[in-house]
């Protein structure tokens, strides 16, 4: 069974009778199941780890997808010689597990931990990446604390539904080193269970939001998507230049201001995911182009 089907499977059909109650009586023995399973649920705990795959070494394979680079048919990129490109695809790797390593600190961690601590102030959450600076603004914005809450939380839900498919890109394509897709599956794995847990726990309390707090929510999720899948401009510039490309910032300014470039990350099935929870939870989701299949 896939990671897919079996994270499908763990949330299970709630629509039958759908009621709040129903809703979080459901979830909640979802969650049980979750917490009873998840010594050999979680992949970080798994002794099974494939050294041999992880060492091994394939000269011919990239360290991360080509297309994947918002600068790669450039034609400044493209002139390049071979070992620089091969140094821009391992620094962009680097980048983007450093990204969604981010995310799960920066964003999902520190805002679940401040909601259950009771913490309203988000100051000290200095980083340059776009997903931060966007949520930091949006607390910034707020006039009451609880909607400062409430974007915190929103953060955190697209966040942690989202994440894994940054991993699945790079850990599906089969092009890539081997090391560099066992780690990422391994990550992957635990993502998703994650991922099902949060799901399940806001199936379980969302209606116990009041009606001003569930359609803060409901403002907020389109600005949490598009920050969460934008493609950060100056992390590719830094990539480049730590590479050695004298030309990355006229490069970079070049692809940011294309029509023809996607200005963020497609990610299709973290859409389906975050529809099926507002679904469940009787909210509409905000139509977002980029994001839809």
């Amino acid at each position: 069974m896939t990671i897919s089907s079996r994270n499908r499977a763990a949330e299970g059909d709630f629509l039958s009778s759908r009621t709040p109650e129903t809703v979080a009586r459901a979830a909640s023995s979802v969650l049980d199941r979750l917490c009873k399973t998840w010594l050999t649920r979680a992949a970080v705990r798994n002794p099974n780890y494939d050294d041999e795959s992880a060492a091994r070494f394939v000269p011919e394979l990239h360290d991360f997808p080509p297309e994947l680079l918002p600068f790669n048919d450039h034609p400044t990129y493209v002139a390049l010689d071979e070992p620089i490109h091969r140094r821009v695809q391992a620094l962009a790797w680097v980048a983007w597990n450093r990204r969604v390593v981010e995310t799960e600190e920066l964003v999902v961690c520190r805002a679940l931990l401040a909601l259950m601590n009771g913490e309203t102030d988000i100051a000290r959450l200095r980083r340059p990446g776009h997903s931060y600076r966007s949520l930091l603004a949006a607390t910034a914005d707020s006039r009451e604390a609880w909607e400062s809450d409430i974007a915190r939380l929103t953060w955190a839900v697209v966040g942690e539904l989202s994440i894994y498919e940054f991993l699945t890109i790079v850990s599906n394509d089969e092009r890539i080193q081997p090391g560099a897709r066992v780690l990422l599956e391994l990550h992957e794995r635990d993502e998703a269970a994650h991922a099902s847990l949060i799901a399940q726990v806001m199936r379980g309390h969302f209606h116990e939001l009041g009606t001003q707090q569930r359609a803060r929510f409901v403002d907020f999720l389109p600005h949490a998507m598009t920050s969460l899948s934008q493609q950060d401009w100056v992390v590719w510039k830094d990539v480049l230049e730590l590479a050695g490309v004298d030309q990355a910032a006229a490069i970079v300014a070049d692809v940011e201001n294309a029509p023809d470039v996607a200005d963020h990350v497609p990610l299709l099935r973290s859409y389906q995911r975050i529809a099926s929870l507002c679904h469940d939870v009787d909210i509409d989701l905000p139509s977002l182009s980029r994001w839809k299949p």
